[in-house]
Order: structure tokens, then sequence, then C-alpha cells
């Protein structure tokens, strides 16, 4: 059962299985908090529950059945996050069939559920924010296109809201009524398929913001910070707009066009409860800044029509800006496009540290013969004059003659600067730095290129911001890996702990009990009823059943090989197990048995067989099967081949909810935990391969090739 919403109100049962096969009406059935009794009281709780009689014990919650009777209860929560999300539940219609050792492997089994689920809800995050930035790109080249805006944006709002993966993605544009009241109106808009458009919606036109209960809006939005998370825990005022409208879970972006707070893009979620990761939201202000950038660009191509040049040059800036994410290279990038603006003798970029700005980028220093030292240079703000204006107006600044400015600081790497023009560079809604264009001779910059340049200096803005959550998003890509890791040595812990309990607890009683039923099979006397004896040897065949089964599931949790004489050995008997209980020919060719893997190479290589074999016997309708495991100077590399029905693999991948699908992704991440390369090669009616490749040590020696029939 998984929980929808805070508080886990209602749940859903993902999963009800019986004998089998799915429970009618209870399998993927919805379930209120009124109707789940004890599954809602485990859920809310957070702590698990044993019925060893349900007729006969105290139970905390008046039950409310959902599905067939039962006498014994199992539940255990289920935590994603640090929250509790789900619950795992077994049932059997005899009292007495659970007790605390069943109790102690659902936990553990609900943990480990709880760390992929967890694990897949980060992966979620990071496929929608990297299919977000690649969106960046193509939203930035279509915004270039020389086509009206309103004939571009649909396509930029459809690209961007499919990335994001919501029900609608539009724009509103802030302007004033006749009485000088700040208004919103929507202009653009797309939306889902299935999902209602409101780009038609009267209400949302002309709306006011103070006067429609949206002055915490304009209030935030205009500080430059976003607005996002559950309608129903937004304002009255808000949600009696929004919620008409469908809106589940909303994030609003503010654009700013230079300073001016231009109006916002928001992203609406008419399906299901979404909360927006801190990484979500930063690539969707990295998208609102583009746009600002692009209407800032238009509105000066509209204001500065005669101005061919600076348009080319500012759309080759902004495909600059598509083309790469490193800051070192966007910077040079930038430089070179500033002095294509406006021909300066020289350009230079300062960033903000505090109250100082320092100089990280300069531009035709030596190619004119100056003194490139000014590369460094900082300068207080607050006793530079020119940049405390830029600051404090966030507007850009000329200065046609620099020895007639009162208040220009004088350096022997600047002597030679007669005027000067500059720009705040602004990101995610503060000035972060400037771009300071200095020319040889006074006059020589024209008054009506300021717009120009802070059209440009928004460009820069919007690389700068790219570029951080660029950086950002390799640092979670590195977490999400040390993830997978940390994931599957906590597989591997529980996976050990429960194969101890199993040989340690559950083997030596079902020996013991085997044991006592021989004993009592021999000790019966001769008289005794044929039925009691024919149920003395049903037992201990039963018995004897269930050992052989602890025994193998014990060996799959942690084989034992594996730890006393490695690798090699192991996979020859776990194969020649699976040759015998699947009836397929199996093939096992291998170096020396000495080669020496280290165990955690040796773990994720048996994993990834086990992983392999088990898809070949559920899926690839397979009669032979190939496994290689072949050691070179410096790679270990594991093949593993079937002559199967095959499969398309990057439509399993793309599902990545079946079995195979996760089977797969798993088998991925244990190679690139150990630095290795995973790749399956397979299509429909001609088999599948897997080819895995480690490194090896140095000194692992590799032994001639060995060929076993299992």
């Amino acid at each position: 059962a998984l929980c929808q919403g805070n508080g886990c109100k209602e749940y859903r049962i993902v999963m009800a299985i019986e004998d089998g096969a799915p429970v009618p009406g209870v399998h993927g059935a919805w379930v209120t908090e009124e109707e789940g009794g004890l599954i809602t009281w485990v859920l809310q709780k957070g702590q698990p529950l044993l019925l060893r009689d349900a007729e006969r014990e105290v139970m905390p919650v008046a039950p409310r059945r959902i599905g067939p009777p039962s006498r014994s209860w199992l539940g255990v929560p289920m935590e994603v996050g640090g929250q509790v999300r789900g619950a795992v539940v077994l049932q059997a219609r005899e009292a007495y069939v659970f007790d605390e050792g069943d109790l102690t492997l659902l936990e553990a089994m609900a943990r480990q559920v709880g760390v992929a689920l967890s694990s897949v809800r980060m992966a979620q995050e990071t496929a929608r924010r990297d299919a977000i930035l690649e969106a960046l790109a193509d939203v930035s080249q279509r915004l270039l296109a020389p086509a009206a805006l309103g004939e571009v944006l649909p396509g930029v709002l459809a690209r961007l809201g499919e990335a994001a993966e919501v029900s609608r993605c539009y724009i509103f544009e802030n302007h004033e009524g006749p009485d000088g009241v700040l208004l919103m109106s929507q202009r653009y808009e797309w939306a889902a398929p299935g999902i209602t458009p409101q780009i038609d919606n009267p209400e949302l036109q002309n709306l006011p913001y103070v006067a429609s209960g949206f002055a915490r809006w304009a209030e935030t939005l205009g500080a430059g910070k976003p607005i996002h998370g559950l309608v129903a825990e937004f304002p009255a005022a808000e949600r009696a707009i929004l919620e008409p409208q469908d809106i589940i879970s909303i994030a609003v972006v503010p654009i700013f066009v230079g300073q001016r707070w231009w109006g916002f893009i928001g992203f609406d979620e008419c399906i299901r409860e979404r909360a927006w990761s801190l990484a979500e939201i930063e690539t969707l202000r990295s998208a609102a800044g583009i746009l600002g950038a692009a209407f800032a660009r238009r509105e000066a191509e509209e204001a500065e029509r005669r101005q061919r040049l600076v348009a080319e040059a500012l759309q080759d800036i902004a495909l600059s800006l598509a083309s790469t994410l490193s800051l070192d290279e966007l910077l040079d990038r930038i430089l070179a496009n500033a002095r294509r603006v406006a021909p300066s003798d020289r350009a230079s970029l300062m960033l903000i540290e505090g109250d100082v700005a320092r100089v990280v980028r300069v531009s035709r220093y030596e190619e004119l013969g100056l003194n490139p030292g000014a590369q460094g240079v900082s300068l207080r703000i607050s006793e530079t004059p020119n940049l405390a204006y830029m600051m404090q107006t966030r507007q850009p600044m000329l200065i046609p003659d620099v020895r007639a400015f009162d208040g220009w600081v004088n350096i022997p790497e600047t002597a030679w600067v007669r005027s000067y023009a500059g720009a705040p560079i602004e990101s995610q809604g503060k000035v972060v730095g400037f771009i300071n264009l200095d020319f040889g001779h006074p006059g020589a910059v024209p008054p009506d290129f300021l717009p120009t340049l802070q059209a440009f200096a928004a460009q820069v803005g919007a690389a700068l911001t790219n570029a951080q959550l660029y950086r950002s998003l390799e640092a979670s890509s590195a977490r999400a890996k040390q993830l997978a890791i940390d994931l599957l040595h906590a597989q591997e812990i529980e996976r050990q702990a429960v194969a101890r309990q199993l040989q340690e607890q559950m083997g030596p009683a079902l020996t013991t009990l085997r044991s006592d039923l021989e004993l009592l099979q021999g000790h019966l006397p001769p008289d005794v009823a044929e039925d009691v004896r024919a149920q003395v040897v049903e037992a201990r065949g039963l018995v004897e059943q269930a050992a052989t089964r602890t025994r193998d599931l014990s060996l799959n949790l942690r084989p034992p090989l594996l730890d006393t004489l490695g690798l090699v050995p192991a996979l020859r008997e776990y194969l020649t197990q699976f040759a015998h209980r699947t009836r397929l020919q199996v093939e096992f060719i291998t170096t020396d048995g000495a080669v020496k893997v280290p165990s955690e190479a040796a773990l994720a290589l048996y994993r990834i067989v086990q992983e392999a074999t088990t898809n070949i016997s559920r899926h690839a309708q397979a009669k032979r099967v190939q496994v290689s495991l072949q050691a070179g100077p410096q790679a270990l590399a594991l093949h593993i081949e079937d002559d199967g029905v095959g499969f398309d693999v990057q439509a399993v991948l793309a599902k990545g909810s079946t079995r195979r699908g996760t089977g797969l992704v798993g088998m991925r991440e244990r190679a690139a935990a150990l630095g290795g390369r995973f790749q399956v090669v397979s299509q429909p009616g001609r088999g599948t391969r897997l080819e895995v490749t480690v490194p090896l040590p140095a000194e692992a020696p590799a032994g001639p090739a060995e060929k076993t029939a299992a």
C-alpha cells in the first residue's frame, strides 16, 4: 500500500497477491482513511503490527475488510525519504501463521523497498532536471529564430512542459491598468493531452494582483523568488482562482527583462501531487532567465531596428550560451562577443565577492601592447562611483570622458582609458557582476548603445546561471552515483543478514524438526492408524522441502563459495544449479580460476550473472546460454549470451517499470559503481548479449581459458 498525499489520508493497494494471482477488487484499489482500518493505523502511526489471531487479540483499531477474511495479520511501515509513504502487509486465513521472525524479515524487506523507491524518486527528479537542461539549448535556439515570438513561444512552452513532465506550461505578462494598478494576463500556453487549456479563460486576463488575492505573488515574484507547492496549502484567495483550473501542484518562476519584472512562467500539475526539488526549481529559473533574455533581445530589436549588426551579435552570443556550460569557456566567449557588439579597445568581466568586484577576464590586452595585469584587479564597490551606481540602480552607465567624471578610479592598468560603458550582470534577481567596455579616446560610445549593452548583460547573467547550474548538476550526479553505490552496499548487507539468519536459525531448526519427525516415524506403534502414519510421513516431507528451499534461498542471498573460493568456483556452482533447475544448456567459459578478483567486483559480477540468467529463464524462451569470464591485463570482461527471442532494448529501458527493465538498470549501476562499462545488444528474434567490462588491479594475472558445460 502506498500513501497518496500528506498524512496518508488515502492510499492505494499497488499489489495484492493471493496464491500467485492478483486479488480481484483489491489489487490496485484506492482506500480512504475511514476504510483503511489496520493498514491506516500502520501508515499513520509508523509502527509495525503483528496479530497472531485476529479473532482473539485486542486490535488497536477496528478492522475494515477490503479483501478475503484473515486471522493472522502482519504489517510494517515503509519509509521513503525519511517519511512513511507505504506499508507491506501479509495475511493468512489460519491463526498463528506469523511470528517475530517474520516481522524482522518483513521489516528488512520494507527497508529495501523504501531505499529503492527513494533511489527511483531521485532518479526521476534527476531525469526531469536533465530533460529540462537538454530542452534549454533547444529553447535558446528556437527563441533566436527570426519568426515572431507569437509563432515561436507555443513550441518553446511545449518543449519545456514535456521536459518538466507537467500538465500545463504558460506565460503571464505584467502590465498596468488605466489607474496604474499592476495587472497580469495570460499570453501563451501549452496543455498536455487530456488537460483542459486555460488560455481562453476570461478570469486570467487583466487580473489585478492585489485585488484578486495575489498580493503575495506580486511581492515574492517581484523580489526574484519563485512560488511553488501544493495548491491545497495555498491561501484561500489564491485557491479560489487555482482550484477551478484543476491545479494540484504549481511552480511559478518570475521572468525579468533587465531589471524589470516582466511577468512569470508557470508549470501546473493536474494529475497528482508533486514536490518540486530545489534543483528542478533552479532549472526552471534558468528557463525563465533565457525567456527574459529573449524578451529583452526582442524589445531591443524592435527599438533598434537599424542596429542589425548588434542583433546578429546578440544572436551569436545566445548560440554560444547554448553550446557550452563550462564557465571558463563561457567567459572567454562572452568577452569575444562583447567586442563584436561594440568595437571597444578592451572588454572585461568583473564578478562580485561581498563588497568587492574582481576582474576575472580581460580581452585584447596583449594584442594592444597593454599591461595584462588588470586581470585579477579588485575594486571596492562602495568606493568606486561607477560600480556603486550600477549596483544601486541596476542600470547601465555611460561615461563619455572619464577625465571629466568626478570619482573615476585611476589605476596604472587603466591609465589609457578615456571613455567607458558598463552594465550590471544580474542572475537570479540580484547583481552578481559587471561587464565593462573601455575605449582609448573620448566620446567613443553612442548614447543609444546602452539598451543593447543591457540586453547583452542579461545574456551574460543567463550564462552564469547556466554554468552554476551545470556545476550543481555535476555534483548532484556524483551524489546520485554514490547513492546508487550505497544502495547496493545496503542491499548486500541486508542479504547477508537474512542469509545468516536462515543459516543460523531457520536451517538448524528445520534440521532438528526433521530429525524429530524421523525419530517419531520410527517409534510409531505398529497398531497406529494409517492416516496418522501418513500425516507424519507428509510432515517429514514438507520439512525436508522447507529445509531445501531455505538452503537454496540462503545460497542465493550470499553464496559461501564466493567468500571462500572466489568468483570462478562460485559462478561454476551457480550455473550448474541454474542449468539443473531450468533444463537449459549452459556453457561456462573462463580463464584460470587463480585470477584474483577484488571482493567488491566479484560480488557485483556474481549478482549481474544472477540477474541476467534470471531474466533469461523468465523472458528469453532460450535453449542455450553461454557465460564467458575473461581476464585481460587491465580489465575483466563478462559476456552473457542466449539464443532466445530477444527484445527492444530502448523500449524496455524507456518503460523502466518491468522486471527486466529494472534488472538492466540494476546491472548497469553495479558495473558503473566499479568504474566499468555495461552494454546490452539485442533485437527481437535474435537473442541477447550482455557485455560487462570492469577494471582489474595491475597484479591480477590472467590464465588460459577453460570451458565448462553446466
